[in-house]
């Protein structure tokens, strides 16, 4: 089940927006264990689809979780479809 296009497969999160296009973004806080996933998705047109991992770019739209204690930033850029 995915809850604003966020859905946890295994060990990884899979973020696939599904917002409306007047938004701007959102913020959500997800926790594993002892670890704090801070995620924020920025939504812009003719942006470009990019998530980032503590200032990382990943190759896809999703992330391997940890549970090591620290809290990780993660920033999706999302391309609106007008």
């Amino acid at each position: 089940e995915s809850l604003l296009g966020v859905t946890r497969e295994g060990d990884r999160l899979c973020i696939k927006p599904c917002i409306p296009n007047d938004w701007p973004g959102y913020t959500i806080n997800y926790r594993v264990g002892e670890t704090l996933h801070r995620i924020t998705i920025t939504q812009e047109l003719n942006g470009k689809n990019e998530l980032k991992l503590d200032g990382i770019v990943q190759p896809a739209s999703s992330f391997l979780l940890s549970d090591d204690a620290q809290e990780h930033s993660v920033e999706i850029n999302y391309c609106a479809t007008p």
